[in-house]
């Protein structure tokens, strides 16, 4: 069979019935094969921008510096329409203290021709709000010439979940003062050169203002009592909430038990002054107890040894700082 009708057998559709006049119908139905796969191709190419287009990761091409493609959920995240984004440079979107790491996977991904995995990123969009993205980018051609796609997703409510629980496991959520945890982690961190002196306070009290007026107003007494032990002692030292009324202030650099007592003899006359809860005026005492450290020392034990100058103090009863 001649090579020239066995290829043109292939387009027998184009005649109805009986094998094909070779001589009239080739080029014909060359044309008529040559716009179906034109028309299969533009359905493709329609199919898949309509993918990009609607997937629900913002998606941009950026190419010799500047933004040249973007897609509905990059208008979104970005607070701006493509046709305005184009031309801009990404890097104009992002934060100023990830845009050297932006560049740097930039630079990565068109040396190495290589995909950079997932990093988070933070965006300032057109309102100037701030959101958190975690970024993939890998390489990609733009009208022959190299660029950069990035997918890009938002992830601030996670990372805000992420923060709020990493934050309830050191806090403590009524006052907002740090626990126990955050303050033997905290005192691991000072420097062992450094004097150290622990004041753990007790109230005098406050069982009877709690069932006298109910536990609101104890809430909120513990919460005045907060803010005057945060006030009262410099910014760099700690204060932790560690039981229902019991709370412990580390004093960074006092290293003389003399200074530390007088600091709490300042702190318990500020506690004995009324306070104001909700109309009701309440008052209450504090027993203190110190602790001074000597390096290395042991967080727990060194709480523990305020704990127990502490109770000395009040089995005394004498509402005084321990001596």
């Amino acid at each position: 069979m001649p090579i020239l009708w066995s290829w043109a057998k292939g387009f027998s559709t184009c005649t109805p019935g009986g094998e094909p006049d070779v001589s009239n119908d080739v080029p014909q139905c060359a044309e008529m094969r040559i716009a179906e796969l034109e028309n299969e191709l533009r359905i493709v190419r329609r199919r898949l921008a309509d993918l990009i287009d609607n997937s629900p990761h913002a998606a941009i091409i950026h190419c010799d510096g500047a933004i040249c493609y973007g897609n509905r959920a990059a208008e979104v995240m970005f607070g701006i329409t493509a046709e305005d984004a184009f031309g801009t440079r990404l890097l104009d979107y992002v934060d100023p203290a990830y845009r050297a790491d932006v560049v740097d996977r930039f630079t990565r991904v068109l040396n190495e021709d290589t995909q950079v995995a997932a990093k988070e990123t933070v965006l300032i969009r057109a309102d100037g709000t701030k959101i958190v993205v975690e970024t993939v980018v890998g390489r990609a051609e733009w009208q022959g010439r190299p660029a950069v796609h990035v997918v890009m997703w938002d992830v601030s409510r996670r990372r805000r979940l992420e923060e709020e629980l990493a934050w309830r496991a050191e806090h403590d959520p009524l006052t907002g003062l740090g626990n126990r945890r955050l303050l033997t982690d905290r005192l691991g961190t000072v420097a062992t050169d450094r004097g150290l002196a622990l004041l753990y306070v007790d109230l005098d009290g406050f069982k009877a203002v709690n069932d006298q007026f109910g536990h609101d107003v104890g809430d909120e007494l513990l919460c005045h009592v907060s803010r005057r032990l945060t006030e009262g002692v410099d910014a760099e030292d700690i204060v932790a909430r560690v039981g229902g009324d019991e709370f412990v202030i580390a004093l960074i650099g006092i290293a003389q038990r003399a200074l530390a007592l007088r600091i709490g003899q300042r702190l318990k006359v500020s506690l004995e002054e009324p306070f104001d809860l909700q109309g009701t005026c309440c008052q209450i005492g504090a027993s203190f107890g110190v602790a001074v450290a000597s390096p290395p020392y042991v967080a727990d034990d060194l709480i523990r040894e305020a704990d127990h100058d502490m109770l000395s103090a009040k089995r005394r009863r004498s509402f005084r700082v321990a001596r």
